[in-house]
């Protein structure tokens, strides 16, 4: 029984028996068994409201366990929907840092090389970021370049020739005008790996008038 029961411990198991001692009984209830039938049987009655008990035991184990596995994928999937909504909150929360320190950096005259210098300071500064770059359009190539760089050398850089717009991150989010923020593991989403010491990015976009 016990071998079976380790095996199977959700099949219904009834031990019919002639000794017609208790301990017997007790045994085989400790070993596995669901129910005992003591030999010799008078009366098939007994035997039926026998099986019939055990099972509805099954069945209402059958309920138990599949409410259990419900609740499992339930939670899980719940957790899974909790880290997706916190993600983007963070993400929606290092976009507006940013552009909030930025156009207080930009509130000041002055020219454009200074005022690109104020602006990277802010937003780096604003997420705590190691390093960071601004690229500018160049609207008759309709490509961006790097025109600013804070805490980089150029081999850092992920791309040092013009980036047309709609290429890869950066040019996509210069012509969609939508933020992207990202980590290492999102391989598809930066021109290629990071630097290393580097495990996330952002790019935000700034535009100064209507189009680009």
């Amino acid at each position: 029984i016990s071998a079976l029961y380790l095996e199977r411990p959700s099949l219904p198991i009834v031990v019919v028996s002639g000794t017609g001692v208790l301990g017997d009984a007790i045994e085989a209830m400790r070993l596995g068994a669901w129910d005992y039938i003591s030999k010799p049987i008078l009366d098939m009655d007994e035997v039926v409201v026998v099986v019939e008990r055990v099972l509805e035991k099954a069945h209402l184990i059958a309920e138990r366990d599949h409410y259990q596995q419900e609740m499992t994928r339930l939670n899980r999937s719940l957790e899974a929907e909790i880290a997706r909504q916190t993600q983007d909150l963070r993400k929606q929360n290092i976009r507006l840092t940013a552009m909030n320190h930025v156009a207080h950096a930009l509130s000041h005259a002055g020219d454009l090389d200074t005022m690109l210098a104020r602006a990277l300071g802010a937003s780096v500064g604003a997420v705590n970021a190691k390093a960071g770059f601004v690229q500018l359009l160049n609207p008759a190539t309709r490509c961006l370049y790097v025109a600013r760089t804070l805490g980089l050398s150029k081999g850092d850089l992920p791309f040092e020739s013009p980036l047309p717009v709609g290429e890869g991150v950066a040019g996509e989010v210069a012509a969609s005008g939508q933020p992207s923020i990202g980590t290492r593991q999102d391989e598809s989403s930066t021109e290629g790996p990071l630097p290393d010491g580097y495990n996330a990015f952002a790019y935000i976009p700034l535009r100064a008038t209507e189009g680009i």
